[in-house]
């Protein structure tokens, strides 16, 4: 199955926005089905909470190094976006870039267009 199919299942009848599915789908297909299936940021998904996820998604920025888990600056920028597209509501359309744009920036560029400052 592809991913987003895979998180639609997971997430069962609770509705979704286009931008929400987009932000789990990238979620899952990073940190793997198996990882999203256990998260709680499914469970907040699932419980109605979508005020959480943001922030829950923040807590999967780490790989152990080491035994120590240390935060991944990339995995952290692909949070942050994916985060700002899953409070993004359908009517503001993500950017597309000409050119590969770092994740920090597309978040960034996100929140702005949802405070209307673009």
């Amino acid at each position: 199955q592809q991913t987003g199919q895979i998180v639609k299942s997971l997430c069962g009848t609770t509705q979704l926005s286009d931008n929400q599915l987009c932000s789990l789908t990238s979620f899952a297909n990073h940190c793997g089905t198996k990882t999203f299936a256990k998260s709680k940021v499914l469970n907040a998904v699932n419980n109605n909470q979508f005020e959480k996820v943001p922030n829950l998604l923040m807590a999967h920025s780490t790989l152990n190094v080491a035994g120590v888990p240390t935060i991944q600056e990339d995995y952290y920028q692909r949070r942050q976006f994916e985060g700002e597209l899953f409070q993004t509501p359908d009517s503001i359309k993500p950017k597309v870039y000409p050119n590969l744009v770092p994740f920090a920036k597309q978040a960034s560029d996100l929140k702005k267009m949802r405070k209307g400052l673009v």
